[in-house]
């Protein structure tokens, strides 16, 4: 098997990818015996890295890259997945039992935000949590984060038996240096 992944280094998507094949490991392991094996963990990491041909600079790259008839298999988000079935791509969706929810905050730089600017921003803001606004997402292939049932709404969004945030890693401060430097990058890449 021949995949398609982008690259950990420089694309923000390939760190939620490895985040999201090594938690996947370790909450499986966990379910099964109590405790996440990270031997584990790191074998499938290994394994399927083994088999990565082209890891192009972001996830929008490697979309295309996998699109233009390279590569047996893409890793990517479930939205990109969806976004090539809405264009009728010849493509199989394999959703797996865990994998983790990557969350994309908006956050307002308020030095970038002049006086005249700050009500729209902030309405802006605002707006996005509204019912109206979490349903345009479902309808885009992005989940509610604030009402489930809008979710259901969209049967092409996947049911994940066994989903995770990043909080599971301990956050950011955590994941990054413990799984994508001393994991990825020192123990897969490295190899």
């Amino acid at each position: 098997m021949k995949v398609i992944h982008p690259d950990p280094i420089s694309s923000g998507g390939a760190q939620w990818s490895i985040l999201a094949i090594y938690g996947a490991e370790l909450k499986k392991s966990e379910a099964e015996s109590s405790e996440p094996d990270t031997a584990r963990a790191l074998q499938t990491l290994k394994a399927i890295w083994r088999n990565v041909i082209s890891t192009p600079g972001s996830a929008r790259e490697a979309r295309t890259t996998f699109e233009l008839g390279n590569g047996d298999a893409l890793i990517t988000y479930e939205l990109d997945a969806l976004l090539m079935k809405d264009a009728n791509a010849a493509i199989e969706i394999v959703v797996p039992k865990a994998t983790i929810f990557s969350e994309h905050p908006a956050v307002v730089i308020d030095k970038s935000v002049s006086p005249n600017k700050r009500q729209v921003v902030d309405a802006f803001m605002q707006y996005l949590w509204s019912d109206e606004a979490q349903q345009a997402f479902v309808k885009f292939h992005f989940y509610s984060t604030t009402n489930d049932a809008f979710n259901q709404a969209n049967s092409n969004l996947a049911h994940i038996e066994m989903p995770f945030t990043i909080e599971y890693f301990g956050g950011w401060d955590k994941a990054y240096p413990e799984v994508i430097e001393k994991v990825f990058r020192d123990q897969v890449q490295r190899k």
